[in-house]
């Protein structure tokens, strides 16, 4: 789990951002992936292994009285965990001059709903930015890695999506949808955004409920979703920001697909069961949807030191087979540590800064 620290210095990032502008921007990247460190925090109520741990010390309590005591000091424990969790959530948005709306916490999916309102001094009319936020994976939750896993193919509208991600997003769908409703309708500009399973849960949103948004989609080392005619009738912009060396962008692992169907096309390659294992690969054949921002890798050599990360539109597979290999071998942990929220975070910001030394644009 991820812990904000963020401090308030920073916040001039994100000061009078445009409310309606779908390109690209840096400093609305940066807070994108803010947001996305944000949704980690346990905001929600307990999960079912703990439930089931407290029933099961209460079970065993010698007599009622220390039965009481268990569930007094579990409820205590809980109401002063989520209280203070819920707090940094709304200091830290307050901060950021936004207000939370709403939080949503089903099964293995979290998200919380945020917006900030602007005021138009011409015609007396608000407006504002309203920012859908999910949580991505949790290492020590299981149902977390169960979704990530139940990598299947659901029909949706004729497309094949990844099972695990869809019904995570069903959990929710219906709360979200009546929540924003109301608050499009008053003007307010959607962005959806997530970092890992959330990411892909923001872009299965943003095909479900905001696919004609003036926003924007932000997702942060989001894993491949869905196949071919999935993002057909979006027209929000999709913007999918990886990292250097995360592995999970790269999952499921299309390059080994494609070249075993390749091979497996040819006639004279002839065995048992070579229809089987093609519907098998088929399976679980998805790709990427939107334009991608691939952050560099820094060389500098000084932990925390960025100053050298660019951020480049799209690169072609070529030149990132070759990047990902040259970083593997010296640095095979990368894989997982570039995948971290912090590290698109850091990155993100310091190239921020050093495209608006003054950070008076949005470029």
């Amino acid at each position: 789990m991820v812990t904000p620290g963020v401090e308030t210095s920073q916040d001039s990032l994100f000061s009078e951002l445009p409310t309606k502008r779908a390109a690209y921007s840096d400093r609305r990247s940066v807070l994108m992936a803010e947001m996305s460190r944000l949704a980690y925090i346990p905001f929600e109520r307990p999960d079912e292994a703990e439930l089931n741990e407290v029933v099961e010390q209460v079970r065993n309590a010698p007599d009622a009285e220390d039965a009481r005591a268990i569930l007094e000091k579990f409820t205590k424990g809980f109401r002063d965990e989520q209280t203070g969790s819920r707090e940094r959530l709304i200091t830290r948005l307050t901060e950021l001059q936004f207000e939370l709306v709403s939080t949503y916490a089903v099964g293995e999916t979290q998200a919380f709903l945020t917006k900030r309102a602007y005021r138009n001094p011409e015609d007396r009319t608000s407006t504002g930015v309203l920012i859908l936020s999910y949580r991505g994976t949790e290492s020590r939750k299981i149902k977390d890695w169960l979704t990530d896993l139940d990598a299947r193919k659901t029909n949706s509208r004729g497309v094949g999506v990844h099972t695990g991600f869809w019904n995570a997003f069903g959990l929710v769908k219906t709360q979200i949808k009546e929540d924003i409703a109301p608050l499009i309708a008053e003007g307010y500009t959607l962005y959806i955004t997530g970092h890992s399973l959330g990411g892909a849960l923001a872009l299965i949103t943003t095909r479900e409920l905001g696919n004609d948004s003036t926003g924007a989609c932000y997702t942060f080392g989001q894993p491949r979703v869905s196949e071919y005619g999935f993002a057909r009738n979006i027209k929000t912009p999709i913007y999918r920001v990886v990292n250097a060396s995360d592995v999970v962008p790269r999952m499921p692992p299309m390059v080994i697909h494609r070249l075993l169907t390749f091979a497996l096309s040819i006639p004279i390659i002839v065995f048992p069961g070579k229809s089987w294992v093609v519907r098998i690969l088929k399976q679980f054949f998805y790709i990427h949807h939107g334009d991608m921002r691939y952050l560099t890798k820094s060389r500098t050599g000084k932990a925390g030191d960025y100053s050298d990360v660019s951020v480049l539109l799209n690169p072609n597979i070529v030149d990132r087979a070759k990047w990902l290999f040259r970083d593997i071998l010296p640095q095979f942990g990368s894989l997982v540590g570039d995948h971290a929220i912090t590290n698109y975070y850091d990155k993100l910001r310091a190239y921020a800064i050093k495209r608006n030394p003054s950070l008076g644009s949005d470029d």
